[in-house]
């Protein structure tokens, strides 16, 4: 593997963490605090192997690193950073603990199993996907309205920095699909092609049009003039030497080498050792042991018993059709069910919903939330291939949660499901 990838592949000071900072419960320590130390512990040790997942936690100690979670090498220490803590939970005397305790080590020591069992399959393989990728995940840091936070001059410094590390992430990704090519965990066709026009959008023409360019255009007013310079000249350089031609290398590759390599198949079980992958899927999703027969059948099950209770709520509804296709068929034609002619109609209909929502939400809840909430369109870049959303706000409410609604065209958009 070329050194770039193994540069870095782990943050500064990670061998550290992992070998000279085993987590040992002390043997005068009573089984509460042991057990409080060893999550303080891992949760510390965490924060510094995974630095996007700090800064959405709003720890912002990391923000201007990136692992790259995909290379074998972190992979490899990651078992290791586990093993470790799976082997201290095995360490603290159970018989001193609480109910609360024995259900937080129950559920530790459960994760911890879990995470070292899932680094068995080749998921590294599959490093990019039309959901979920860091291809997706870096516009959205960098366009400063989301879990980046982008109010001081270092804020803006730290994502400089995190965006240094992205050409090695995007020649990791592009290392581990050829492997995967070779091996046969490649992508479904459908999903690549969905994937193809998420990573053309990045490649725009003028630097000022790029949602990186979100950070400067959203610039606080009270910085210094030296600084807005200093930003505006070295994000602008960023985007045109970063940015869009990693996204260009990467659009290359899916376009020209993984689109035709990519699979007719859809299920991971078509691929090799595929079947193992997808048990285990299974049982880290659900928690369970069930077979995918069983969940299928309870899938079934519940369909019918759902259906049931939508053929006695459309008798209600006074709708000129009973019968559920029918019934269907007029909400997803009808006009009266398609009322917007913009987007900004559509989120301000959500708001209208959040306002009704609240006064029930108080006699429903003892506890509401105080973090603040917002409501936003999916980002353009995305809006083709994804769902609705909601992004957790950071623990220090310092970011609101934030509800995501694609409207790729407002005019097709339904109002029917919207409470929902």
């Amino acid at each position: 593997m070329p050194t770039t990838y193994l540069k870095y592949a782990l943050p500064l000071g990670l061998c550290f963490v992992l070998f000279a900072c085993k987590p040992n419960p002390k043997a005068h320590e009573n089984a509460h605090d042991a057990l409080q130390n060893l999550l303080n512990h891992y949760w510390e040790r965490r924060m510094q192997l995974f630095p996007l997942e700090a800064t959405a936690k709003g720890d912002y100690r990391y923000n201007n690193k990136l692992t790259i979670t995909i290379a074998e090498s972190f992979r490899d220490s990651l078992k290791q950073f586990y093993t470790a803590y799976a082997d201290a939970a095995k360490q603290i005397d159970t018989t001193g603990l609480n109910a609360n305790d024995k259900l937080s080590l129950s559920v530790f020591s459960y994760e911890m199993g879990m995470s070292i069992e899932g680094l068995k399959y080749p998921s590294h393989l599959l490093p990019i996907n039309q959901f979920w990728a860091f291809t997706l995940d870096l516009p959205q840091l960098g366009s400063a309205q989301g879990n980046q936070p982008f109010k001081t001059v270092k804020d803006y410094n730290d994502f400089l920095e995190r965006l240094a590390i992205f050409p090695a992430y995007a020649d990791t990704a592009i290392y581990n699909m050829q492997k995967g090519i070779k091996a046969n965990w490649v992508l479904p066709r459908t999903l690549v092609l969905k994937i193809v026009p998420q990573l053309r959008a990045m490649l725009v023409k003028d630097a000022k049009e790029s949602i990186f360019y979100g950070a400067i255009k959203l610039m606080p007013a009270t910085f210094a003039d030296s600084d807005k310079q200093r930003l505006t000249i070295a994000y602008t350089k960023a985007i045109e030497e970063i940015v869009i031609p990693t996204y260009r290398k990467l659009y290359d590759f899916f376009e020209l080498n993984y689109l035709p390599n990519s699979r007719n198949s859809s299920g991971i079980g078509f691929m090799p050792g595929g079947k193992a992958y997808y048990d285990y899927c299974i049982k880290y999703w659900t928690t369970t042991d069930l077979s995918a027969d069983s969940i299928y059948n309870l899938g079934l099950a519940e369909v019918a018993r759902i259906e049931a209770e939508m053929d006695k709520a459309i008798q209600l509804t006074g709708a000129p059709y009973t019968d559920r296709k029918k019934f269907f068929c007029f909400i997803n034609s009808d006009k009266q069910f398609y009322p917007f002619s913009s987007p900004r109609e559509v989120i301000d209909s959500f708001w209208r919903i959040k306002k009704q929502e609240e006064p029930r939400l108080r006699k429903l809840f003892i506890d509401t939330p105080l973090t603040p909430f917002t409501i936003r369109q999916t980002e353009a870049f995305r809006e083709a291939s994804a769902s609705a959303e909601y992004n957790q706000a950071s623990e220090d409410g310092s970011r609101p949660g934030i509800f995501y609604v694609p409207i790729p065209d407002a005019r097709k958009y339904n109002a029917f499901g919207m409470v929902t």
